[in-house]
């Protein structure tokens, strides 16, 4: 993964932007970071829930939305 010394000396002779790592690696970080950021958000709202809602519970399913979107990021 990423490129070795010998390219990293020659990376100011290379026009435009130069990356250590490639592409599939850095998406593959941006959706780690991207689920962690959803498991803290969602973790807290599961720890301190939101208040109530008025109207009927079975109309109104939110604490299992943001436990199905906490399991999802898990996974």
């Amino acid at each position: 993964m990423g490129t070795n010394t010998a390219t990293l000396k020659d990376r100011d002779s290379v026009p435009g932007p130069f990356y250590v790592f490639e592409l599939p690696v850095r998406i593959w970080h941006w959706l780690h970071a991207l689920s962690m950021a959803t498991l803290i958000v969602t973790g807290f709202l599961i720890a301190v829930p939101l208040p109530s809602f008025q109207g009927e519970a079975s109309s109104l399913f939110v604490m299992g939305y943001i436990r199905m979107i906490h399991f999802i990021a898990a996974m």
